[in-house]
């Protein structure tokens, strides 16, 4: 049997061997007749003006050569790509990337044979030129969230306040650290998406009309200007969004070399707006006569020898653009044997040991464009909002609009009818008390705050007083519904605590993927469920309830669900949960807390779960706790990796950092299966020992590739499923 697998490994050896150089043989040829190409034009170009075509017949024909020299070249780099499709949420936006020189190429081709379709051909280059730009951000927050150890949260919060550049920064003031920077970057690039497609229908209904005037750029009587300086504007703003935010996280980018991938990504987007530009500017000029051009076989004007040359050079470059993207960005990362990833191997979302998918599968989830739409969406969403609000408070209706996916807290209030099977807007009554305490003045303060039958608030402070409009519960009505279908749940506070705690601490911080910052809640007959994952943990609980509950799932926002574990208490009290398809109600004691959902699609989280591991390990939880952070005290800063070494009834937790500095824990465990080497981010192991206080803790485990089950005897319901890390 052993000489069989032998012969096996060395036929497979060979094979690969013969593959490799038949793809060198392969490359080596496309290159030889790709530089005979390039030295032949010159020569044919000479020919065809010796025997005097015309100019435009053989800028045509040159361009034409570049553009269909590129589209091989990027067809291959794309099928390289869908031979290693292993990191799905990163190689579909290299692809669609990837796919800019073509589009550009072919689209500039026909723009430069047929200048009367001009304005609609650019009209899709522009389009798709707002959609790679939404790509490239989208590439780089997924890496970012995806690979960022221990999170990207934590890694901008250890960096100082992001300025402007000159000369924003004289107008505007820095985004604060964090989710409002990350959200700033996001809209400036959402905000390009918008207006592109906007301002290319603006131009088909003025073309139609006659008052487009291409190139026109200096007569206010046609639409050119106006929709070029708004494009201009939209662009540059989302491309200064991208510098932003590759200034802010270029050191967590480094593995995957940013600065060739923004540099191949804005220079065709930068260099072919200025180039239009300074070509216009020498048309307009005189320096770039038409007079050249034969009157009998074109009718072009000054406006379209600008443009045409703007087409023949885009086609030209696109050519030299496409090799720069076989550099910038290479399958190789995504190749079984070593693919990308930061310093400490993290392997989350690519996997090496992941199998092809079919070449169909990968092509339907390469144009699957929900991702963008969904983007799109919730931020019309959320601008449709603040604006709202905005607007309101302008308006004299009060500043009091409902914040995105944030909760409303009313203490000491009640529904308009009493219960929470009716979700109108409540009146609040809350009523002030001397202070104990005098303030530095030595003059006692007191403020008062009541409603009259108008609902109307009134708010005494000493001599001041002002009384703001409450509105009616038909005016006021944006927490809720009143006829929405609701499902309503009864349990215990100190139950709903307890699986609060046992999984708020694995929701996501300012993930792009906006349903992940935040916690599904899973009606399922007479069970209740919570689940709540980053992408690099996850964390499941339920318990039995009294009734049949019906089926539903709804996503809670983070907001939400840390407010509610710091209000509920530990006794038995009951807690109601009123739940409608938008917002979710509860009420305890004299709390009554209303908040929104996350509109979103929650992952599967019963595949995550893992059913066939094999090596069970037990584990005392403050022992196993005690070694983790000590021997956390010498892991890498950035990465906080920290290896297992398992033997028979034995484990070993090692920790290393850059400085050469390692520590060293030695635990006896209840541990019968196979000699195991595994890493762990120790955060994420650390989080879930804090958050259950139980004796012991169960760790399930398969090899050294598979995710790790932690599961307490106390409460079966119980999983906690940390991935993997290579260190």
């Amino acid at each position: 049997n052993s000489d069989h697998h032998r012969r096996n490994d060395q036929n497979n050896q060979n094979q690969f061997s013969i593959t490799g150089l038949l793809w060198k043989l392969v490359k080596t040829i496309w290159v030889c007749l790709n530089f005979v190409i390039l030295i032949s034009i010159p020569i044919i170009a000479y020919q065809m003006h010796k025997h005097k075509y015309e100019q435009l017949y053989i800028a045509w024909f040159i361009a034409g050569v570049f553009a269909l020299l590129s589209i091989p070249i990027t067809f291959y780099e794309v099928i390289l790509h869908l031979e290693n499709y292993r990191a799905p949420k990163l190689q579909r936006h290299v692809i669609r990337i990837l796919a800019m020189v073509p589009v550009y190429a072919i689209d500039c081709w026909f723009a430069l044979r047929y200048k009367h379709i001009t304005i609609y051909l650019d009209t899709v280059r522009e389009c798709y030129e707002a959609y790679v730009v939404w790509n490239f951000y989208t590439y780089c927050m997924v890496y970012l969230q995806e690979f960022c150890v221990p999170g990207l949260e934590h890694a901008l919060a250890r960096k100082p306040r992001q300025y402007h550049l000159w000369p924003v920064s004289l107008i505007l003031p820095p985004p604060r650290v964090g989710e409002p920077f990350l959200r700033f970057c996001r809209h400036g690039i959402i905000q390009f998406v918008l207006l592109r497609p906007f301002c290319a229908s603006i131009a088909f209904l003025t073309e139609a009309k006659g008052v487009y005037g291409d190139g026109q750029i200096v007569n206010p009587y046609v639409s050119y200007p106006y929709l070029a300086f708004v494009n201009n504007v939209s662009a540059a703003w989302a491309m200064y969004c991208l510098i932003l935010l590759y200034r802010a996280t270029k050191e967590e980018l480094a593995p995957i070399s940013p600065f060739y991938k923004f540099f191949s990504v804005k220079a065709i987007i930068f260099f072919s707006f200025w180039q239009s530009v300074f070509i216009a500017v020498l048309v307009k000029s005189g320096i770039i006569s038409v007079g050249w051009i034969d009157p009998t076989w074109s009718d072009y004007d000054a406006a379209d020898c600008a443009n045409a040359i703007q087409e023949f050079l885009i086609c030209v470059e696109m050519f030299f653009f496409a090799i720069l993207h076989l550099y910038a960005f290479p399958a190789d990362e995504y190749k079984a044997d070593g693919g990308i990833g930061p310093v400490g191997g993290y392997n989350i979302g690519l996997n090496s040991t992941m199998s092809r998918r079919k070449l169909t599968d990968n092509l339907f989830d390469l144009f699957d464009v929900r991702d963008v739409l969904s983007d799109i969406k919730t931020f019309v969403e959320n601008n449709t909002e603040w604006i709202q609000r905005k607007c309101n408070r302008c308006l004299g209706r009060g500043g009091h609009g409902s914040v995105p996916n944030s909760p409303t807290a009313i203490s000491g209030g009640s529904s308009a009818s009493g219960g929470i099977g009716s979700l109108g807007s409540p009146r609040i009554i809350i009523h002030g008390t001397d202070s104990k305490k005098k303030p530095s003045g030595g003059k006692m303060n007191y403020v008062k705050f009541d409603d009259d039958d108008d609902d109307d608030i009134v708010v005494s402070f000493d001599k001041f007083q002002k009384q703001s409009s409450g509105g009616n519960s038909k005016s006021n009505n944006a927490i809720a519904k009143e006829n929405a279908t609701i499902d309503v749940v009864t349990l215990e506070q100190n139950v709903l605590k307890n699986m609060l705690q046992k999984v708020q601490f694995a929701m996501a911080q300012q993930d792009i993927r906006y349903y992940l910052n935040g916690l599904l809640l899973v009606l399922d007959g007479d069970t209740m469920r919570l689940v709540a994952t980053d992408g690099h943990r996850l964390s499941h609980a339920a318990t039995q309830l009294k009734i049949n509950a019906g089926s539903r799932e709804v996503i809670l926002p983070r907001k939400t669900v840390l407010e509610l574990v710091k209000l509920l208490g530990d006794g038995d009290a009951t807690v109601e949960l009123g739940i409608t398809d938008t917002q979710i109600t509860i009420k305890f004691g004299n709390v009554t807390l209303v908040s929104k959902l996350v509109d979103g699609k929650f992952p599967d989280y019963k595949r995550v779960i893992p059913t066939e591991l094999t090596n069970t390990l037990i584990l005392g939880r403050e022992t196993l706790q005690g070694a983790l952070q000590r021997a956390s005290i010498l892991s890498n800063e950035k990465f906080r990796g920290v290896r297992w070494v398992l033997t028979k009834n034995l484990l070993k937790i090692i920790c290393s950092n850059s400085e050469q500095e390692e520590a060293e824990e030695e635990l006896e465990v209840s541990y019968e299966g196979e000699p195991l080497d595994i890493g762990f981010n120790v955060n994420y192991l650390l989080d879930c020992l804090s958050n259950v206080a139980v004796q012991d803790i169960n760790c399930i485990l398969g090899d050294s590739n598979s995710s790790m089950l932690m599961t307490i005897k106390e409460d079966s319901t119980f999983q906690y499923v940390v991935m993997p890390m290579r260190i």
